[in-house]
């Protein structure tokens, strides 16, 4: 077991591996920001809306004092696990590698992707769940023929979404299969053609559709079992579609779909790289850990339309 005195985190590696946090298809970052704690497990306070209740008289008679009105906060609790991982690169591969550096920092790539998949896989369960959130399912399926049902539904949608939310979605989840549907609709390129200059430049949907931004996941995952043959999708391999509002400026007292509640790890590092000589082993451990936890924070902000596709 390596003493403290033995182990360092590597800061450059550290820095490669949050560099790399929002590479290959993983959205989790985007959809539930990462917000920096003190402590692995804290409260966190939830807003109710009394601002929006007609139950009080606003008008003042000269002279009188303004009526008085209470608002309140309930509280819930995050709790930050740790996840981590580590593989020994043996003296030898540095000794043969052109830089002792590139070993490193390709053992890092590979441990910080099994770590995403991790936090994306959790992320997918919270948000494509409609006993979390309103859903609400087409009558008509997005790949059945009828045009305009894609417009109207999501139409219909964003309008369920404010009522419930207050504020318009800023973000819609569009699984990879159902995004090549949507492209082809005759009705949503007539709507984008003439004001997305990049539309379907890189054979999808424009970063920007419906007012919304557009996410296409497409992070993957081997499903088998170990051992067995391989069985590869995306993660995000559903046919719901996914209505998010997501706050420019993610804080404790503001409104989210969710978040990562992300514990810093030596200082301002939330994703660290730790690195110690293993002698008996003739190499040196890289070992990559962040300390997380991915929570739904208002079930208002978000809306799916589910089962889109036949």
């Amino acid at each position: 077991m390596p003493q403290a005195k033995d182990m360092h985190i590597d800061v450059p590696l550290s820095n490669l591996a949050i560099q790399l946090g929002s590479g290959g298809g993983f959205v989790a970052d985007t959809v539930f920001p990462v917000l920096p704690v003190q402590k692995e497990s804290d409260k966190y306070y939830i807003f109710e809306r009394e601002e929006i209740d007609d139950d009080v008289q606003t008008l003042r008679a000269d002279g009188a004092e303004a009526n008085e009105i209470e608002w309140s906060t309930t509280t819930d609790t995050y709790s930050a696990e740790e996840y981590a991982l580590r593989h020994l690169v043996t003296k030898r591969t540095l000794d043969n590698a052109d830089t002792p550096l590139r070993p490193k920092q390709t053992t890092t790539r590979k441990l910080l992707g099994k770590l995403r998949v991790g936090i994306e896989k959790r992320v997918n369960a919270l948000l494509d769940n409609t006993t979390t959130f309103e859903d609400d399912t087409p009558s008509v399926k997005w790949d059945a023929g009828a045009s305009v049902v894609i417009e109207e539904n999501v139409d219909d949608a964003k309008l369920a979404f404010v009522k419930q939310c207050g504020h318009e979605p800023t973000h819609i989840i569009i699984p990879k299969a159902v995004s090549k549907v949507v492209k082809r609709d005759s009705t949503v390129r007539e709507l984008i053609k003439y004001t997305q200059s990049n539309l379907l430049v890189n054979g999808d949907l424009p970063p920007t559709l419906w007012n919304m931004n557009v996410v296409i996941p497409g992070s993957l995952q081997n499903e088998a079992a170990p051992g067995l043959t391989e069985s590869i999708d995306f993660i995000w391999d559903g046919d719901n579609v996914i209505l998010v509002y997501v706050d420019p400026n993610p804080g404790l007292e503001t409104c989210s779909v969710g978040y990562q509640f992300r514990k810093a790890q030596e200082g301002n590092l939330d994703i660290a790289v730790t690195t110690y000589l293993v002698p008996n082993r003739k190499g040196e451990m890289v070992e990559v850990s962040v300390i997380n936890d991915e929570k739904v924070v208002c079930t208002e902000c978000g809306y799916i339309i589910s089962d889109v596709l036949t």
